[in-house]
């Protein structure tokens, strides 16, 4: 009987949620109000604003009856256990200190972006950290330097891009990019940098069971499948068990120094904090000991 009730509850909650789609946000009113439960509301804007744009009537329905639903449930059991629980205090204290860790690690970690921000490493700094390391620096995949295109295979001047992606002449890629690519899905150029072998391999849908011999065997690779035509060239790669070439592991050398430098700031700022607390009379410390 009480799902019963409760269903049909939810059911003139929703046909008023839906049918109010239309009215500002911005208008608040006791109209808007759905539900409310232990002096807590849940508004129609709540409702919608938590249910994604372009669903179907039905979809937008049965999500915006879950959300109804899943909030009354909660807090219904909120309220009967107040009403309870012996030791509510309790509860309530772990909330407080949850809330001030929540606080106190996003005001840290607000600090700490200002503060990396202007952190510099100089190019020589990196260079020497990647000759002194180098066998840490090693391939997990293989990486490749190239054109990756994804295109219709409608397209105009398809043919013309079979023959500009493969040149390495420069007026070859500036027709390849003029002419070539109005109906592209995806084109990178990347033939000045490095790129994960994973990054291209999960784009292509085909099953590449051993990537370190096709990037060995393959300098140009097409496939053409469901209406899309694939072409990969590869003009340079390193294969798994390589060492990183610089300008790959570069990231990586940043992120060590990044790291480690973010250790040092974290604890200046700690005691920065510790001591301008101090010295406002915001944070005081008594040494009953010395009484």
């Amino acid at each position: 009987m009480v799902n019963m009730f409760k269903n049909v509850f939810l059911s003139i909650l929703l046909v008023f949620c839906l049918c109010s789609c239309g009215k500002s946000s911005d208008e608040v009113s006791e109209e808007d109000v759905l539900v409310v439960c232990g002096g807590k509301s849940l508004s129609r804007q709540e409702v919608v604003a938590n249910i994604p744009r372009g669903l179907s009537r039905t979809d937008s329905a049965a999500m915006a009856r879950k959300y109804i639903d899943s909030w009354i449930d909660t807090h219904l059991l909120s309220e009967i256990g107040i009403r309870n629980i012996p030791d509510i205090e309790r509860i309530d204290k772990m909330v407080e200190e949850y809330r001030n860790m929540l606080i106190a690690y996003e005001y840290r970690r607000r600090m700490l972006i200002n503060e990396m921000s202007e952190f510099k490493i100089p190019a020589d700094t990196l260079k020497v950290y990647y000759e002194q390391h180098k066998t840490d620096f090693v391939l997990e995949r293989p990486i490749i330097r190239g054109i990756y295109i994804k295109i219709s295979d409608k397209a105009e001047h398809l043919n013309d891009l079979r023959r500009w992606y493969k040149s390495e002449k420069q007026r070859d890629i500036e027709r390849l990019e003029k002419y070539g690519l109005n109906g592209a899905i995806h084109y990178d150029y990347f033939r000045d940098r490095w790129i994960d072998w994973s990054e291209i391999e999960k784009n292509i849908p085909e099953t590449f069971t051993n990537p370190n011999n096709f990037v060995k065997t393959h300098k140009n690779f097409e496939l053409n499948k469901n209406g899309f035509v694939y072409l990969l060239n590869i003009t340079e790669y390193r294969e798994k068990g390589d060492i990183m070439p610089f300008d790959f592991a570069e990231k990586k050398i940043r992120e060590i120094f990044v790291n480690a430098n973010r250790l040092r700031l974290d604890a200046l700022l700690r005691q920065d904090l510790y001591r301008e607390a101090l010295n406002s009379g915001d944070l005081v410390i008594y040494d009953n000991n010395s009484k």
